[in-house]
């Protein structure tokens, strides 16, 4: 009797995949498909298995393909942030054709895939450089710098090591607009954010500006007050480089 083949639920993350990838494995599971979709409809022939992301089970994954073929890894790893429809599934028939030693039998399927994933890992790529030699940084007045990117690719994880070493003296934020998350560098370590920290963020520089907007006021009042008036700073600047 034929075993129910399993559409394998993750979390999108390439941790969750590759959590999902060792449950395959393990169990000797017959995979239909992946989804990163919790409400993910049931097949007609098929059922839903939720995987719980396990850090150690992907890194158990992970040194397996590095013993096996270590120059797969970065393409599994650049196809995968392309986030095409289908790419979970193409990437588990390779990583299941490098990990079981299989046969060059179905060597054009298998030639064909690999071509796939060279050229989605080589388009990412190229979007990495982009976007690393393209990024524009806008100051604020809590300096932390600020850049919005809408990249064609999820290239966010790609271009961390970049930025920390070029940027490393500052505070930073580099935000995806289109998968509404982010980087942000404190000048030690880097983390993840979401959206609500950007709104964290400009709440705070509204309550500095109004600060200052009311010490400004009060500082006005007492001049005026005295017979004096305050100066436009960019005004000084200019009378002081004229003389």
């Amino acid at each position: 009797m034929k075993r129910t083949e399993q559409i394998l639920i993750y979390d999108r993350s390439f941790n969750g995949f590759l959590s999902a990838v060792y449950l395959a494995f393990k169990q000797n599971l017959d995979v239909a498909d992946f989804s990163n979709r919790p409400d993910t409809q049931v097949g007609l022939f098929s059922d839903n298995t939720e995987v719980e992301t396990n850090v150690l089970h992907a890194k158990r994954v992970w040194e397996g393909l590095q013993k096996k073929n270590y120059t797969a890894l970065k393409n599994i790893y650049f196809a995968f942030l392309s986030e095409t429809v289908g790419i979970e599934k193409i990437l588990y028939q390779y990583i299941r054709f490098i990990m079981l030693n299989k046969s060059t039998s179905d060597s054009y399927d298998h030639n064909r895939t690999i071509s796939k994933i060279d050229q989605l890992a080589a388009l990412v790529g190229r979007e990495k450089q982009r976007v690393e030699s393209s990024i524009q940084f806008h100051s604020t007045m809590d300096e932390v710098r600020i850049a919005y990117i809408e990249p064609s690719f999820n290239v966010l994880p790609l271009v961390s090591k970049h930025f920390r070493s070029k940027y490393r003296k500052y505070s930073w934020v580099i935000f995806d607009l289109q998968r509404q998350y982010g980087l942000f560098y404190n000048g030690t370590s880097v983390e993840i954010i979401s959206s609500g920290f950007l709104q964290r963020l400009r709440n705070h520089r509204l309550q500095a500006f109004e600060g200052e907007k009311q010490q400004k006021n009060k500082t006005d009042t007492l001049l005026q007050g005295s017979g004096y008036r305050l100066k436009d700073r960019a005004a000084e600047v200019n009378a002081y480089s004229a003389a």
